[in-house]
């Protein structure tokens, strides 16, 4: 398995070939599905196929008239993360005009692909523009002092409060933390899933505590967002309007990357379109459990991964193999996994009471029933195999 940010020199080729193409439509189209779906800036809706993807550029080259032509469009720090028959390419795509006087022109690209008979394509393009402040070049290697290089200048102009309230820096830092944590999980994770893939019992375990590690720290977080009275939440929660913790993309992808499937439509992004699509960390487990000797039935390893898990006596009875032996590394494997389940549902727990504590009986403000919303997203476990087993044990 292709797992994590690696060097995936196909999938760099296509998106450098898809903008050394511009100006050329079948070049440039060759490297796309015929169903893409889009997503840019300047669009009004999600584009699905060619065909609303050329009314967009018909209209741009309308708007475009007599401004200045650019003199280079390039992807830059291309990162790819593969699985398969799919992968998901990041990368920030500069338009530059080579006049001083005028701006670079910058977008956050995220392109989702699929590998067919004719090659990788492009099934889904998102496109955002970045404002001024996040085109800055960076300095020359080795030339970084430690605010440069942890960017410090633009992550401490992200926190901007609504309203002049005390309490409200501290609710978006806390949440602006906890976004960055998901980033490393999301990460970890990857890696987890090459290790248990490749057999690497020791890599996968030292990973899956890591994971665990984390998990605590972000239900520690909360601990301090605790500090928060009531109406000093009040004082600035009118503000929020619909936002609400439940729209975050990242903890989905988790959620997805752990095994979860059944999402709405409406939440499905491109990231979270690949993470369904792919395998999940309970079916990477499977694989290194075979690849250790376990007798994994065919079916389990080689189902759907874009569906939800359903209970498997044979599946059961192999993990009941894994634990009759404490001291295999698969059963301390498996208890890891149950420790960053456990994690996941430690920090749902946290927060519902959290929530209780600050708002009580209230709507929460993504229009949920509040803390009773959040309970019955209680006792979901990710692994649901790794605790049915002990009742066999």
């Amino acid at each position: 398995m292709d797992g994590g940010t690696v060097a995936h020199p196909e999938v760099v080729q296509v998106i450098e070939d898809l903008y050394q193409a511009l100006g050329d439509r079948p070049a440039f189209d060759r490297q796309l599905d015929p169903d893409v779906t889009v997503w840019e800036s300047d669009a009004e809706q999600l584009l699905t196929g060619l065909a609303e993807l050329d009314r967009l550029r018909d209209a741009r080259a309308e708007r475009s008239g007599d401004g200045p032509a650019p003199q280079s469009v390039a992807a830059e720090g291309i990162k790819v993360d593969g699985w398969d028959d799919a992968a998901v390419a990041k990368y920030l795509l500069r338009v530059h005009y080579g006049d001083p006087a005028i701006a670079d022109r910058c977008f956050r690209v995220t392109d989702v692909l699929r590998h067919g008979d004719t090659g990788w394509r492009i099934v889904h393009h998102h496109a955002e523009a970045l404002s001024l402040v996040d085109r800055r070049v960076a300095p020359p290697a080795g030339k970084h002092t430690y605010g440069s290089y942890l960017r410090l200048d633009e992550l401490l102009s992200c926190q901007t409060p609504l309203t002049d309230a005390h309490d409200e820096l501290l609710f978006v830092i806390i949440h602006q933390v906890y976004e960055l944590w998901f980033t490393q999980v999301l990460h970890e994770a990857a890696l987890l899933q090459r290790r248990l893939e490749d057999g690497d019992s020791a890599g996968a375990l030292h990973t899956t505590r890591r994971i665990a590690k984390i998990l605590k720290t972000v239900v520690g977080q909360l601990d301090v967002l605790e500090t928060m009275t009531p109406r000093q939440f009040a004082s600035f929660r009118p503000q929020l309007g619909s936002a609400s913790g439940f729209q975050s993309n990242q903890f989905r992808e988790i959620e997805a990357v752990l095994g979860r499937r059944d999402f709405k439509p409406s939440t499905m992004d491109a990231r979270l379109v690949a993470a369904t699509g792919r395998r999940s960390v309970f079916d990477s487990l499977l694989r290194y459990l075979a690849t250790a000797g376990f007798a994994v039935p065919a079916h389990a390893l080689d189902r759907d991964p874009g569906t939800e898990w359903q209970p498997d006596a044979e599946v059961q009875q192999v993990l009941a193999e894994v634990y009759a032996d404490e001291r295999n590394p698969a059963a301390e494997l498996c208890e890891a996994l149950v420790d960053v389940d456990e994690g996941v549902q430690e920090w749902r727990y946290r927060h519902v009471k959290m929530v209780e504590r600050i708002i009580g009986t209230k709507l929460g403000t993504g229009g949920s029933t509040g803390a009773d919303y959040l309970r019955s997203t209680l006792f979901r476990p990710a692994f649901p195999e790794l605790w049915q087993v002990r009742s066999v044990l």
